[in-house]
């Protein structure tokens, strides 16, 4: 991680959001193929990943989250998105664990 200023410099934070957004399209295209069968609806939120995710919860009929597959003093020290999205999600949650975890 690169300590950045807290500012925004010109074309900064449209970057990031484009950068994220083509991630998330690869990520997408790569896990569902091209066409997908299925309606997805693609959202990008800013800050932490666990909170967003909790907060997106209310109203949807499933999260879904990935695993690294961290335990023990690992997961206690960078923590747990899954895990605080299992305890405190307003509907089901699923984890659903990288290949070779």
């Amino acid at each position: 991680m690169i300590p950045m200023p807290a500012v925004d410099f010109p074309g900064q934070l449209e970057a990031e959001q484009a950068a994220a957004g083509a991630d998330f399209d690869a990520a997408i295209a790569e896990a569902f193929g091209p066409e997908s069968a299925i309606e997805i609806e693609k959202r990008l939120v800013e800050g932490d990943a666990g909170d967003a995710l909790v907060s997106e919860s209310t109203g949807a009929d499933l999260v879904v989250v990935g695993s690294h597959g961290r335990a023990g003093i690992r997961a206690a020290l960078l923590g747990s998105v899954s895990r605080h999205v299992v305890e405190r999600a307003a509907c089901p949650a699923a984890v659903v664990k990288a290949p070779g975890n």
